[in-house]
């Protein structure tokens, strides 16, 4: 294997145009539902925002329309279907195995609340579905002797953990403004740097296009959210991430999956330390709380006291804070998508990172019980606060 690929790769991807007429019309699409959304405010739709409020982890201080992320989903798809005919083949698939989730999160978007169980079976029907469908999971972790069984059903079946997990953490972060889309926005660029490299056209393309329509989202969601992504636009991205990633080490084995592990480092290690910090507090990991990541950053830039009207503003900063820690991974993984090793290193040094991120922050909060932190009150700006996850 060539360990020179990444490094060659940067200088090819930045001589490239890279943006195309598609792009701009399904950023344009996704502007333009998301206005359609904004200026559609009936009744069904105050209510759920409405509701929001009187969950313990808002972090948000005025009701705000759930279905940015249906719009988005919707620019995508639409612009899909114009310009490469979406509903032929394996993009049918994809599609109609998506479905059981769709459903359930369009409903905890508009109705009412649903409980995180209802929600867990949702995706992982549509993960199955999928994955039995495309028959495409990954065969290899570059780890011997877990690899001897990868090609088999356990592949399956981690391949199947691993997508359940992403979806999981791109809800879980979905919590300031901008957050969760700029982090997307930044996995899709960086996995869309790796199949350009690697020659891989149509996923180079996919990801492209997903941008787009991400980037029109943020127009309304950063540095003031009008819309919300909801569990809509949250699942999908971390469904549609984790596949993208999936399908590219299937079709180029000599892009380890590791890069695509540490692409998604920072929601994965959400998803993997709340859920060992649930089970030493002694309650169920499927139990919501304001504990996460973007919860510690933003009470400590709320104790700052920052000067003037940037206080009101805690909410965006936090998720200028937080972005980096987001990035840096996804730039060691496109700068050593080839180098198995060299990722399995960096995976590590990051995990213990986000330990030691959290624990520092954590410090500040002692004293109080977990989940209901007085200092984590909404105040400012709108935010997600739709973490109600499993």
């Amino acid at each position: 294997m060539d360990n020179g690929i990444g490094a060659r790769a940067v200088v090819d991807f930045f001589a490239g145009s890279h943006v195309e007429l598609i792009d701009l019309v399904i950023l344009l699409a996704t502007i333009a539902f998301c206005v359609i959304i904004l200026n559609a405010k009936t009744s069904l739709l105050n209510r759920r925002a409405s509701k929001d409020l009187r969950q313990f982890h808002s972090t948000h201080a005025q009701p705000v329309p759930r279905l940015g992320g249906a719009a988005m989903f919707a620019g995508f798809l639409l612009t899909i279907l114009f310009f490469d005919g979406f509903f032929g083949g394996r993009h049918a698939k994809v599609l109609v195995s998506m479905l059981p989730m769709l459903a359930v999160t369009l409903w905890e978007d508009t109705l009412r609340p649903t409980s995180p169980r209802i929600r867990l079976m949702g995706v992982l029907s549509s993960c199955l579905l999928t994955l039995g469908s495309l028959q495409v999971w990954l065969t290899s972790i570059d780890l011997p002797l877990i690899d001897l069984l990868m090609p088999g059903f356990a592949g399956f079946l981690i391949t199947a953990a691993f997508i359940l997990g992403t979806v999981n953490g791109f809800n879980m972060i979905d919590g300031l403004n901008g957050l969760c889309a700029g982090t997307a926005l930044a996995a899709l660029l960086t996995l869309n740097f790796i199949a350009a490299a690697m020659g891989y056209d149509f996923m180079a393309h996919l990801t492209m296009v997903l941008g787009a329509a991400v980037t029109g989202f943020l127009v309304f969601n950063f540095p003031r959210a009008r819309l919300f992504l909801g569990d809509t636009g949250a699942y999908v991205l971390g469904y549609l991430i984790a596949l993208f990633g999936i399908s590219l080490c299937y079709w180029y084995p000599a892009v380890s999956p590791w890069a695509v592990f540490l692409i998604i480092g920072y929601p994965l290690s959400e998803v993997i330390i709340t859920f060992f910090r649930r089970l030493l507090a002694g309650v169920s990991p499927l139990h919501p709380d304001n504990l996460h990541l973007h919860h510690l950053v933003q009470a400590h830039v709320q104790g700052l006291r920052l000067p003037g009207k940037l206080q009101a503003h805690h909410n965006p900063i936090a998720t200028i804070l937080i972005l980096p820690v987001a990035i840096c991974p996804m730039i060691f993984a496109a700068a050593n998508f080839d180098s198995p090793l060299l990722l399995q290193a960096g995976a590590a040094a990051y995990g213990m990172a986000m330990i030691g991120l959290y624990a520092v922050l954590r410090m500040g909060q002692r004293g109080t019980r977990s989940g209901e932190d007085p200092a984590l009150t909404p105040a400012g700006d709108a935010a997600e606060g739709t973490d109600r996850h499993a």
